[in-house]
C-alpha cells in the first residue's frame, strides 16, 4: 500500500522535519541539477518531508554532508524503490530515487564535503548490490498511520474530473475524526456530479481552521451552534471572496458568490453535511434545502429563467434560444406565429435529416472496412498527403484495415502502419479515415438523432448511458440483445432511467457501437478499474488518442464542434455556408428535444403531450417552461382561451337560432365543424359518486366583453321571468354571479378584470337571449 495517490494532492502540506535552514540548502543544491530535476523542487522536497514524517527520520542542518545524512537519504532510497511511498509505475519510483541521490551528491557539493557513498549513480547497472541494500535496511521502518493518513490526502473523483481538497489546517484544528466525516460527505457530492469543483468549499475549509470559527466539533452537533455556523460562514463566504477581490487575486461577482451558496451549497449541506454528522441539522424536523439559511440579494429564479437563453439579433429583436429556431421573446400577431412554426418544423426537420445522412455515411464507411478486412480487396485510397505509390498505398491500406478489424484499436498509429515518417509522408489524418475511428466529432449526430426520437434523454443520460447487451456478428455488424438505454437523470434523483428505443434508434445504436467496438477491444485487454469500454459514447478524440468517455454537450457546443458540424451540414444537406452555420449553431441535444416536443404539442395543442414525452412525473407549468418557450404558451393559451369563450357562448345559446353568428361563425356548417373538434364544457350532472375529500384543482378560465355580455343577458333573464328560463339558463346565469363576487373581492387584485367586467354588463340586452333563454 502506497502512501502519496497523488503529488499535486500535497502541495499545502507544510514541512515540519525539513527546517527552513535545511530546506535554503537543500534548495540550492537542486538547483545545480538538470532541468527536469531543478524544475521540480517543490515536488521533490515534499517527498522527502512525507518520508521524513511517516518514518520517524530526520534530516538536521547539523548532520548535513555527513555520514548521518547518507545513510537517510539511503533509507529514504530504499522505501522509494520498495513501493511503500509513491502510487504509479516502478519507472516513476525509480526516477525519484535517482533524483534523490543525486540530491544527496549535490548537497554534498555545496556543503565542500566529500560523500562515502555516491547515491547519484545507485540507479546503474553494476549498483544493484547497493540498492538492494537501501531496500533491507528501509524493510524495518514502521510507519505513523497518523502521518501516513494525512500525507495521504484528501482526493475526490467522478466521471470526468479529480479534486484535491486541502483539509490539512481543518484536520490540524478540528482533528481526525472530523475531518473523515467531511471528506466522506465530499466524496459522496462530488461523485454524484459532472463539474469539476464544489461550490464554497474553500470558504468552509477557511473558515473551519480559522480562528473566526469558535465551534469544535462537538458543538456543531448541537441543534443552535450549527444554525449560528452557518450563518456566520454564509457571512465569511461573501466577506472572504470579495476580499480576494479587491486583492486582486481573482474577479468575483457577488451574484455569482450568492448563487454558489443559495442553489449548490445549500443542497451539499442538506443532502450530505448533516446525513455525514459533519454538522447538526439545524432543526428537528425533516431536513430540506429550505431548513438551511439563504444569503438574500440574489435574482429570483423567474427571472433568471426569463434571461436565461436569450440573445439580441441584428434587427434588435430579443430571442430565445431554447428551440433550433430561436423564436422572439414577444410576438402577439399568429401569423407571424405560425410562419415561425414553419421555419421551426423546417430547421427540425433538416437537422434530424443531417444526423441520418450522417450515421449511414458511417455505417458504408464501416460496411467499406468490412470489406477490405475479410477479402483483402480494395479500391486506391485517397491521401491527403502521400509520396507513396498507388500499390503502395493499396497494400497499406489492406494491411492496416485487417489489423483494425481483427486485433482492434492502438492509440499509436505506428501499431498499424510503419509508413508514418517524413520519409513515406503518410498522415495521420489519412489513416485515422481509412479506419473510420470515431472520432469525437462523428459523435455528435448520434446524439442528435437519438435526442430527437426520444425528448426524455439528456446530455448527462447520454455521458452516463452504459452499452446494451448485444452480439457481434462475424461481418463486423452488431445485433441488440436488449432493446433499451440504460443511463442516469440526476436532476430527478433516479440513479437509472431506461428508454425503450424504436426501429431508427435501434439502428443508430447498432451503427455507433459497431463504430466503436474496436476501441472496447483495446480497453478490455487494459488493466485498468475505470468502466469507460462500458459506455456508450467514447472516442479517440481527434484521431489517434487514449479512448475515453465524452461529454455529449461539447459535441455540439464548442466553437470547434459548431465548425466541424456546419461542414458536414453544408455537405449533406447542401446548403449554403450561412444556413448550415446558422443550423450547427443552435443544434444541441436540448434544443432538438424541447423543438421536438414543442412540435408535437403545436400540432394536438394539448399541453400534456410535453410532460408524457419529457417523462416528467407529474404536469408542472412552470417546469415546462424550461422546454416550451414562452411564446408558444402564450399562444397556446390564447387558442385555449379562445376556444373556451366560444363554447360558453354556444352552451349559453344553446336553442338560439343565431347561435353561429353570435359565437363567430358565418354559418351553422362551421358551427358544427368547431362542435366535432372542440371538447366538451363539463356540464352539472347529479354526482353517482360522494366525493367525501375537497378537490384541489383549479380551473382557468378567459374572459372578454362577449361573453360577460350574453352571460349579464342570461341573468337579466332569469331575474325578469325565473319561472320560464331553462335549466341551462339557470346553470350560466349562476357562473355570471359567481363571477361577479369573486371580480369584486379582495381575492381578485386585477382591476382590468373588474373594466372587462363592467363593460360587458353594460351591453347586455335581454332581447339578444331571449330566444335560447325561456322555455318555448
Amino acid at each position: 500500500m502506497t502512501i502519496i495517490k497523488d503529488t499535486t494532492a500535497i502541495t499545502n502540506h507544510p514541512h515540519e522535519k525539513l527546517s527552513s535552514s535545511v530546506l535554503t540548502e537543500l534548495k540550492t543544491a537542486n538547483s545545480r541539477l538538470k532541468k527536469t530535476y531543478s524544475q521540480r523542487t517543490d515536488r521533490v522536497l515534499r517527498i522527502l518531508e512525507c518520508i521524513l514524517q511517516v518514518s520517524g527520520l530526520s534530516i538536521t542542518y547539523a548532520c548535513l554532508g555527513s555520514t548521518a545524512f547518507t545513510i537517510t537519504i539511503q533509507y529514504c532510497i530504499g522505501l522509494l524503490l520498495s513501493g511503500r511511498i509513491l502510487d504509479g509505475s516502478v519507472a516513476r519510483n525509480v526516477d525519484y530515487a535517482r533524483h534523490i541521490g543525486q540530491l544527496h551528491d549535490s548537497l554534498h557539493s555545496v556543503m565542500n564535503s566529500t560523500p562515502e557513498l555516491e547515491l547519484g549513480v545507485i540507479m546503474n547497472r553494476k549498483n544493484a548490490a547497493l540498492r538492494d541494500h537501501c531496500i533491507d535496511i528501509s524493510k524495518a521502518i514502521i510507519f505513523d498511520s497518523y502521518k501516513v493518513w494525512v500525507w495521504g490526502g484528501w482526493t475526490v473523483e467522478n466521471q470526468f474530473h479529480t479534486m484535491h481538497l486541502n483539509f490539512f489546517e481543518v484536520q490540524v484544528k478540528m482533528g481526525r475524526d472530523f475531518t473523515e466525516k467531511l471528506y466522506s460527505a465530499c466524496t459522496g457530492y462530488f461523485k454524484n456530479r459532472t463539474t469539476c469543483t464544489i461550490e464554497c468549499l474553500d470558504s468552509l475549509a477557511l473558515f473551519l481552521s480559522s480562528d473566526l470559527c469558535p465551534y469544535t466539533p462537538k458543538d456543531l452537533q448541537n441543534q443552535k451552534k450549527s444554525r449560528n455556523f452557518l450563518v456566520q460562514l454564509a457571512h465569511f463566504h461573501i466577506q472572504f471572496n470579495l476580499g480576494k477581490e479587491e486583492a486582486g487575486k481573482r474577479e468575483v461577482s457577488q451574484a455569482v458568490l450568492i448563487d454558489d451558496w443559495n442553489a449548490h451549497f445549500r443542497t451539499f449541506v442538506a443532502n450530505y453535511l448533516i446525513p455525514c454528522k459533519v454538522i447538526a441539522a439545524p432543526c428537528s424536523t425533516c431536513v430540506t434545502i429550505q431548513d438551511i439559511p439563504m444569503i438574500p440579494g440574489a435574482k429570483n429564479k423567474q427571472a433568471r429563467r426569463l434571461t436565461s437563453r436569450t440573445k439580441s439579433i441584428d434587427s434588435g429583436a430579443v430571442v430565445k434560444l431554447k428551440t433550433i429556431t430561436p423564436l422572439p421573446m414577444h410576438a402577439m400577431d399568429d401569423s407571424v406565429i405560425e410562419a415561425l412554426f414553419v421555419q421551426l418544423r423546417h430547421d427540425y426537420k433538416a437537422v434530424v435529416r443531417w444526423a441520418e445522412l450522417c450515421i449511414q455515411s458511417i455505417e458504408e464507411r464501416l460496411d467499406e472496412l468490412a470489406t477490405i478486412a475479410l477479402e483483402s480487396r480494395a479500391g486506391i485510397p485517397r491521401a491527403n498527403k502521400s509520396n507513396l505509390s498507388d500499390a503502395m498505398l493499396l497494400s497499406e491500406r489492406i494491411k492496416t484495415a485487417h489489423k483494425y478489424f481483427y486485433k482492434g484499436f492502438h492509440p499509436k498509429r505506428t501499431f498499424f502502419t510503419k509508413c508514418i515518417s517524413p520519409t513515406y509522408n503518410l498522415s495521420s489524418s489519412d489513416l485515422t479515415e481509412w479506419l473510420c475511428l470515431p472520432k469525437s466529432e462523428m459523435l455528435a449526430a448520434f446524439s442528435i438523432y437519438i435526442a430527437a426520437k426520444h425528448e426524455e434523454v439528456t446530455n448527462s443520460f447520454l455521458d452516463k448511458c452504459l452499452i446494451p447487451t448485444h452480439t457481434v456478428l462475424p461481418n463486423g455488424k452488431i445485433k441488440l440483445v436488449d432493446q433499451f438505454l440504460t443511463g442516469a437523470k440526476p436532476r430527478a434523483k433516479m440513479a437509472e432511467q431506461q428508454v425503450e428505443l424504436c426501429s431508427e434508434t435501434q439502428w443508430a445504436v447498432e451503427v455507433l457501437i459497431r463504430l466503436t467496438n474496436p476501441i472496447r477491444m483495446y480497453l478490455e485487454q487494459q488493466p485498468t478499474t475505470t468502466n469507460v469500454n462500458k459506455k456508450l459514447f467514447i472516442s479517440t478524440g481527434k484521431g489517434f488518442g487514449k479512448p475515453k468517455s465524452v461529454i455529449t454537450k461539447n459535441m455540439t457546443g464548442s466553437v470547434r464542434s459548431k465548425s466541424i458540424n456546419a461542414m458536414s451540414m453544408q455537405t449533406f444537406l447542401n446548403i449554403c455556408e450561412d444556413e448550415a452555420s446558422y443550423l450547427a449553431g443552435n443544434t444541441s441535444v436540448n434544443t432538438v428535444r424541447a423543438t421536438s416536443v414543442v412540435l408535437q404539442v403545436i400540432d394536438h395543442l394539448d399541453l400534456t403531450l410535453a410532460t408524457d414525452k419529457l417523462k416528467h412525473a407529474l404536469f408542472d407549468l412552470r417546469l415546462l417552461e424550461h422546454y416550451i418557450p414562452k411564446l408558444i404558451l402564450l399562444y397556446l393559451m390564447r387558442r385555449e382561451i379562445n376556444s373556451w369563450n366560444t363554447r360558453v357562448l354556444i352552451q349559453a345559446l344553446d336553442s338560439h337560432p343565431n347561435t353561429a353568428t353570435i359565437a363567430g361563425f358565418r354559418n351553422k356548417a362551421e358551427l358544427d365543424i368547431f362542435l366535432s373538434n372542440a371538447m366538451d364544457l363539463p356540464f352539472p350532472q347529479e354526482k353517482k359518486i360522494r366525493q367525501d375529500t375537497s378537490s384541489n384543482a383549479t380551473v382557468v378560465i378567459g374572459l372578454d366583453e362577449q361573453v360577460i355580455c350574453v352571460l349579464a343577458s342570461l341573468e337579466k333573464a332569469v331575474i325578469l321571468a325565473p319561472d320560464r328560463v331553462t335549466p341551462n339558463t339557470l346553470y350560466w346565469a349562476g357562473l355570471y354571479g359567481a363571477l361577479r363576487k369573486w371580480i369584486y373581492s379582495s381575492e381578485n387584485h386585477d382591476s382590468y378584470l373588474e373594466e372587462i367586467f363592467e363593460i360587458g354588463t353594460s351591453m347586455s340586452d335581454i332581447q339578444l337571449v331571449e330566444a335560447a333563454a325561456y322555455v318555448q
